[in-house]
């Protein structure tokens, strides 16, 4: 992968060099952005600055400080745009450290040992979701949070949060079986011809996976044991169900979150 590793000084004059200061955040992702250095992208008002990892360095994001003493703003800021992000590339972006300046220059202060290779993205699918209530806030959150966390087990719940989100309360049967779509959902036909036909597929979700994580007892609801990391069957099947979770947790969004 050939790519230009100068910087767009020229965009950085125009938002950045008279700034009070910066704050920037690194982050791991395989993310890398167009055909430079470093990337722009506008959000809420704020001039946000990507710029890809090089070599042993993680990638930072980086945008000017409103308060040289408080950087409260910048990281709120820099989290809703990374769970937009997140969500719109559909891929994990986790925080590793953080350093606000009173000073800005071209060269990022932060410099965070990683390994470097993922996916070139020369036009990234970003459009900012405007005027978001705190519901459609949270549940960007949390398909961030499923898609960074390292355990199927918390992912899982937390892809089922997002689907409670769009369902309403004690309607999460109904809503996944009204979205079981072969053509959205991947390897879906084969997952349901597992599930044991005593149960919907909605019903077994919440009751043998989501139940069966979120509650710590012997036996749940119709005999089902509590999941138990160490039983790689339960664990195998545990795996498959996440990935259908995480496309139910989409079709979710796509009905929470306004059209871009």
């Amino acid at each position: 992968m050939e790519v230009n590793q100068d910087y767009q000084e020229d965009k950085w004059q125009q938002y950045f060099a008279n700034s009070k200061g910066q704050f920037e955040l690194a982050v791991d992702t395989y993310l890398f952005f167009g055909n430079f250095a470093d990337f722009y992208f506008e959000f809420e008002g704020s001039m946000i600055r990507w710029c890809n990892g090089i070599d042993d360095s993680a990638p930072v994001i980086i945008v000017p400080i409103q308060d040289e003493g408080n950087h409260d703003f910048e990281r709120g800021l820099l989290r809703r745009f990374l769970s937009q992000l997140s969500y719109q590339q559909n891929i994990a972006i986790r925080e590793i450290s953080e350093i606000g300046s009173g000073q800005s220059r071209l060269k990022p202060w932060l410099d965070a040992p990683y390994h470097l290779g993922g996916f070139l993205v020369k036009e990234p699918l970003f459009e900012e979701l405007e005027n978001l209530s705190n519901r459609q806030k949270l549940a960007l959150a949390l398909f961030r949070e499923a898609l960074n966390t390292p355990s199927q087990y918390y992912s899982l719940l937390v892809y089922f949060k997002i689907i409670e989100i769009a369902s309403g309360p004690n309607k999460t049967d109904e809503w996944i079986e009204s979205h079981l779509d072969s053509n959205k959902i991947y390897g879906l036909q084969n997952w349901i011809n597992q599930i044991p036909k005593i149960r919907t597929p909605g019903k077994y979700l919440r009751e043998a996976q989501r139940n069966a994580v979120a509650h710590v007892d012997e036996i749940l609801y119709k005999g089902d044991p509590t999941l138990n990391p160490d039983d790689l069957k339960q664990r195998s099947e545990s795996n498959q169900v996440n990935d259908i979770l995480k496309d139910l947790a989409r079709m979710a969004l796509n009905e929470v979150l306004p059209s871009p």
